[in-house]
């Protein structure tokens, strides 16, 4: 290995182990893991969950009730319109 190259090897691997130390600053900021930060109390926050799913179960069921009135109106009208061919039909038109 050429010593040119050994030399940017050592600076990178050098960089890499110690990202903020030649700059004069300390330790990056820490973070805490997801699983641990400080939140509600699970109890408290189980109870929103189930109030926000309960209310999201409600709001659905109003929806599949407005499209069951669709769906019911459009077979009434289908429903008509197959008996009114129907008799068409019978007397030979169609």
């Amino acid at each position: 290995m050429k010593p040119g190259c050994f030399y940017i090897l050592c600076v990178m691997a050098t960089a890499l182990a110690f990202p903020q130390g030649a700059a004069g600053q300390g330790p990056p900021e820490r973070v805490p893991a997801a699983g641990l930060r400080r939140g509600p109390h699970p109890e408290t926050r189980g109870r929103e969950l189930q109030s926000d799913f309960v209310a999201a179960t409600i709001a659905y069921r109003e929806s599949l009730e407005k499209v069951l009135t669709i769906y019911n109106e459009e077979f009434r009208r289908l429903a008509a319109k197959t008996v009114e061919r129907r008799g068409l039909y019978e007397k030979g038109y169609i």
